[in-house]
């Protein structure tokens, strides 16, 4: 999924506030640190991170997937569309994103939405 979102031109970010080291050795142990353009974490602030991610550009442009509270929280502080990952933690009946996927590839709907 990441290579083909990159394939297709994609800027791929992640906001964390998980533990800067933690977060950089898993994304180089799994071998997919290079896909990402932004890697913003280890500060509790995720809706400041976020907004630090997108700047000044369009954010009808940006999804945020999560699977937690926090996730969607800081999509909605942001003016930016939520996406549960229900193959992490996520939990339709306990969460409110706008949508919901249950594999990666799912996203690839979303995604096309506007199109």
């Amino acid at each position: 999924m990441l290579i083909y979102l990159k394939e297709h031109g994609i800027r791929l970010c992640i906001a964390s506030t998980g533990d800067r080291d933690h977060v950089f050795s898993v994304l180089e142990e799994t071998g997919i640190i290079n896909f990402f353009d932004t890697i913003n974490c280890g500060r509790p602030d995720k809706i400041e991170m976020l907004s630090e991610i997108v700047g000044n550009e369009d954010r009808s442009s940006f999804l945020m997937v999560g699977d937690m509270k926090k996730d969607y929280e800081a999509a909605r502080a942001n003016g930016i569309v939520s996406v549960g990952a229900c193959y992490g933690y996520c939990v339709r009946e306990l969460t409110d994103f706008d949508f919901y996927i249950d594999t990666p590839p799912d996203l690839l709907e979303i995604m096309k939405r506007d199109e």
